[in-house]
C-alpha cells in the first residue's frame, strides 16, 4: 500500500496518483499493450476512493496514454506524451503538470532567419529566451523563444518561475495571439543537446518552428526540440 501525500496544497490527490501512474508509463515500467491494475486493486495500493483512482485514470486516457478496452480493462497506448496541432497553446497549456527551467536570457540582435520571420528591421532587438522543458520532473525538450522588445517588457526574473508561461505574460499586456504557422521534421541529435536534456543514445529529436500572431503582426518565434523517445504528434483531421 502506498500513501499518497499532497506535495502542496494545490494539487489534489487524483493528480498525484496520474503523476506517478505517467511516469511508470513513461518509464516503460507499464509498456505499450500492458494492462494497468483494475481500480480496486489501485483504489488499495494508494490508499484512496475509487472516485479518485478514476480521476487518475480517465486523465491519463485524455492525455493518450491508456484507453479503456472493453472486456480488457484499461490498456497503455502509448509510453509517449502527446502534443496537440489543431491549437495554438503555450508548452504550460498544454499540460498542468508540465515545467520548465530557464537556461538563458537575453537581448539580442537576432540572427536572419529569426529577422526574418518576426518582419524586422536590421537593427531591432529581440528577448532571446531558452527553457529546458520538463515532463514528470524529465527532461524532454528544449524551448527558445524570441520576443522583439518593443511589444513589451521582460526580465529574467519573469521565467525563474517553473510553470511562468510566456503567453500569460503576452496577455497581461494585451497581447492575444490568433494564429500561428509551424513547421515539423526529424533531425539529428546534437552533442549540445545531448549533454543539455541528459540523453545517453542518439535518438532522433522532434525540431519544431512556430511564428505565432496578434493581429496580423508576428509577436513571436520559436525553435523547440523534442525528445522523439518521448514525445508524438497528434492532429484531428476535419
Amino acid at each position: 500500500m502506498v500513501q499518497i501525500e499532497k506535495e502542496n496544497t494545490f494539487m489534489p490527490k487524483y493528480l498525484m496518483i496520474y503523476h506517478d501512474l505517467q511516469e511508470k508509463i513513461l518509464d516503460r515500467e507499464y509498456k505499450e499493450k500492458d494492462i494497468l491494475p483494475s481500480e480496486p486493486e489501485l483504489e488499495e495500493y494508494y490508499s484512496v476512493s475509487r472516485i479518485i483512482v478514476r480521476k487518475a485514470l480517465d486523465k491519463l486516457q485524455q492525455k493518450g496514454f491508456i484507453k479503456k478496452i472493453p472486456g480488457v480493462g484499461m490498456t497503455v497506448i502509448s509510453n509517449k506524451n502527446v502534443l496537440e496541432l489543431n491549437k495554438l497553446s503555450s508548452f504550460s497549456d498544454e499540460n498542468y503538470e508540465q515545467s520548465s527551467e530557464l537556461v538563458d536570457f537575453r537581448v539580442i540582435v537576432p540572427p536572419l532567419h529569426v529577422k526574418t520571420n518576426l518582419q524586422l528591421s536590421a537593427e531591432e532587438k529581440v528577448y532571446e529566451i531558452k527553457r529546458i522543458r520538463k515532463s514528470a520532473n524529465k527532461k524532454i525538450g528544449l524551448h527558445c523563444a524570441y520576443v522583439p522588445v518593443k511589444y513589451l517588457d521582460l526580465t529574467e526574473d519573469h521565467f525563474m518561475h517553473e510553470n511562468q508561461s510566456l503567453y500569460k505574460l503576452f496577455n497581461e499586456n494585451n497581447i492575444y495571439l490568433d494564429q500561428g504557422w509551424e513547421t515539423i521534421e526529424a533531425i539529428s541529435i546534437t552533442s549540445y543537446l545531448k549533454k543539455l536534456l541528459d540523453i545517453k543514445d542518439n535518438s532522433p529529436i522532434l525540431y519544431k518552428e512556430r511564428t505565432s500572431f496578434s493581429e496580423g503582426r508576428p509577436v513571436e518565434f520559436v525553435e523547440i526540440y523534442y525528445r522523439g523517445d518521448m514525445y508524438k504528434y497528434h492532429i484531428e483531421i476535419k
